[in-house]
């Protein structure tokens, strides 16, 4: 079983650089399906957000910074390390992007510290159809514009 991580650093015109991670999980041909739930990593790329206007999500009513999107996951900006805890659940989500609006339920991945606030992971559960398309779509745009200049 092996866990490799490839970063690329992007820079679209005059803005700052953005540094994108894609973690692949890169299964054995031996690994057992008990294995493979243990296996810690992320499967989806994430897009940053430079502009905070695309999109928006509010918990439990209160809205909070998005700073990137996969098509099932969210991180944010919390300004207090116990806002969440780690494996809490959220059952009341609110996610717009451009201007569509899904509500959805997730789990907090982990809290980290990030400069002067705290990182939020959230893992986004039992999309519905909506939703999956909503974030895949969203995903797949940002994801061939950031590399369409790279040469093949």
């Amino acid at each position: 079983m092996q866990l490799q991580a490839n970063f690329v650093t992007v820079q679209v015109g005059n803005t700052l650089p953005q540094t994108l991670s894609c973690n692949f999980r890169l299964y054995g041909e031996n690994m057992s399906a008990d294995d493979a739930a243990n296996n810690t990593g992320r499967n989806f790329f994430r897009i940053p957000l430079e502009d905070p206007g695309v999109a928006t999500i509010k918990i439990d009513g209160k809205s909070f910074e998005v700073i990137n999107l996969a098509s099932t996951g969210v991180g944010i900006y919390l300004e207090d390390a116990d806002t969440f805890t780690p494996e809490d659940n959220i059952t009341d989500i609110e996610l717009t992007i451009h201007d569509k609006t899904c509500h959805v339920v997730g789990r907090i991945v982990h809290v980290s510290p990030a400069d002067i606030n705290f990182l939020c992971g959230i893992e986004l559960l039992n999309l519905n159809e909506e939703a999956e398309s909503m974030l895949q779509g969203f995903v797949n745009q940002h994801k061939s514009s950031l590399f369409s200049f790279m040469p093949d």
